[in-house]
């Protein structure tokens, strides 16, 4: 399984984990909080691995990528990380796609606006642009001692609840069953350790893309679940005509966890707009080539 050698602001080398597979532009797929490549992207990795390069990193702290608690896990070393193994990643292919989910999707919007160099297109599902309306919870799980923050996301799996609402998914599916939900959660825990993800909670208050949203200038694609309770329709629609270049797909029936539970939905308009863009591509080189 590949790695890349990511070197931290403490000199410490560790390791960001990735899958790949398929040949030809890349498509790289960014998942969310507490969830890992494979859980999100099993049948995205399936599909597009027919027609381009796919690469999908484990963020830091989840998965097979570097967990060692001297890290330190937030939204900005996720960040850092990503960009330098897109940069790694631009010497061997001209053109990168980029599809973030969630977090992910928080990510893959601050590289098109702070590095649009690196990427071509960008899909954004079930983006967050701030933390702010879930400021109060946030805070309230910043204070928490280890033992109550794991009870506390304990509770959030007893009722299926975002970021745990994957357990369905198959994905977790073993010999045919579902996991129930203790065990579901111990796997979680495994994924992404709690010291892990009290780093990143502590970073979820001052991340935020509201203020430079304008600034991105790329061609992006919207996707967002009609009942999404953490980005409602109208921010969505908002956010959309914010972008110079912003397309919005709001697929009906469906949450925040849109890219789970209507993966074949989302894989088609994925497909569609990254088929559409590099049509209108090879129009513009065409026009060039023929002055």
């Amino acid at each position: 399984m590949p790695y890349f050698s990511v070197s931290g602001i403490d000199g410490v080398v560790r390791k960001l984990h990735y899958h790949e597979r398929g040949d030809g532009d890349i498509l790289f797929l960014l998942h969310g909080w507490y969830q890992n490549s494979l859980e999100v992207f099993s049948p995205y990795i399936d599909h597009f691995s027919k027609n381009y390069k796919v690469i999908v990193p484990d963020l830091p702290g989840h998965g097979l990528s570097y967990r060692d608690k001297s890290s330190d896990f937030s939204i900005e070393d996720s960040y850092s990380a990503i960009v330098r193994l897109l940069e790694h990643l631009k010497g061997e292919s001209a053109t990168i796609h980029i599809v973030g989910c969630s977090l992910g999707a928080y990510l893959a919007l601050k590289i098109a606006i702070e590095n649009p160099d690196l990427v071509e297109n960008v899909v954004l599902v079930s983006l967050f642009l701030d933390f702010k309306q879930n400021e109060l919870e946030i805070e309230s799980l910043i204070k928490l001692s280890p033992l109550a923050l794991r009870l506390a996301l304990w509770a959030k799996v007893r009722k299926d609840l975002f970021p745990f609402d994957a357990r369905k998914s198959p994905f977790w599916v073993y010999n045919g069953k579902m996991p129930g939900r203790w065990r579901h959660f111990r796997q979680k825990m495994d994924n992404h350790p709690l010291y892990a993800a009290r780093g990143y909670i502590n970073s979820f208050l001052t991340a935020s893309l509201l203020e430079v949203v304008k600034e991105n200038s790329l061609p992006t694609l919207l996707i967002y679940g009609q009942k999404d309770r953490q980005t409602p329709r109208d921010f969505a629609t908002s956010l959309a005509n914010k972008m110079t270049r912003a397309k919005l797909q709001v697929i009906d029936h469906s949450g925040h966890s849109v890219y789970l539970t209507k993966s074949t939905e989302v894989i088609k308009f994925v497909d569609e707009f990254l088929k559409e863009n590099q049509k209108r591509r090879f129009q513009w080189l065409n026009m060039f080539w023929k002055r």
